[in-house]
């Protein structure tokens, strides 16, 4: 029985033997070859992720074209857009260009915004660059402009006087007004001259057949519009080259 066992186990041993000794022989590398290698992904232009995220800022429009106000709502809608897509976006390369092309977009709002003298858009504009770049050198100097604007007297035209026979020539008149100081919260009712300075502002001419006034707030040499008494008296701001 022993020797039956052995005559049976022996061939095995050769075969596996003479099998193992092809492979060496032949030098032949069993391994698989690697899967082919896939093409990177495509990576997206950084103006088409800054299009889509401006996409989210639509509302800025309507605030700029005083259609809407800026609501604590909006606010937080706004920039928890832009905080969304910072971390979405600032890990890639292209990703941070389509951020910087955001910021630069809202920067050109900020300059537009204050040209036209809209005192909230311009702070609302600075939260909302600093969301994407927090060390933006041109927020605090535009900031500090809103903080002098807020102080800017208010002014309401209530009427014209005009003397029968001027004293200093046919073109003496006079500018009525109500003032509302914010530093202080009176009310001032002084009556003016074209060229004279009062409150802080200064009277540059009168528009057209009076209609109205414009004024230059001294502290930052900003000019505006007012008009009135009328319909047009709450236009402020508005084009003084009218």
């Amino acid at each position: 029985m022993k020797r039956y066992g052995i005559h049976l186990v022996t061939p095995a041993i050769l075969s596996l033997a003479i099998i193992i000794g092809c492979f060496e022989q032949d030098g032949k590398d069993t391994t698989p070859p690697p899967p082919p290698e896939l093409p990177p992904p495509t990576q997206p232009a950084p103006e088409e992720v800054a299009k889509e995220i401006e996409a989210g800022l639509q509302p800025l429009d309507d605030i700029a074209s005083f259609e809407l106000g800026i609501t604590p709502e909006l606010r937080d809608q706004l920039v928890g857009h832009l905080m969304t897509a910072k971390r979405n976006h600032d890990a890639t390369e292209w990703g941070n260009k389509a951020l910087m092309l955001v910021a630069n977009g809202l920067e050109d709002r900020l300059e537009a915004a204050r040209d036209n003298m809209h005192t909230d858009l311009v702070l609302f504009l600075c939260d909302l660059i600093e969301v994407l770049e927090p060390d933006n050198t041109k927020l605090p100097r535009f900031r500090e402009w809103a903080k002098i604007q807020l102080e800017r007297p208010i002014v309401k035209i209530v009427g014209w006087f005009e003397f029968e026979e001027p004293r200093h020539g046919e073109d003496e008149i006079y500018v009525l007004l109500e003032v509302y100081i914010p530093a202080t919260g009176k009310i001032e009712r002084p009556k003016v001259m074209e060229g004279e300075e009062f409150l802080g502002l200064k009277f540059h001419r009168i528009i057209g057949k009076k209609r109205g006034m414009v004024l230059e707030y001294l502290k930052t040499k900003d000019k505006f519009a007012v008009y009135g008494p009328g319909p047009r008296a709450a236009i402020r701001n508005a084009d003084p080259n009218i």
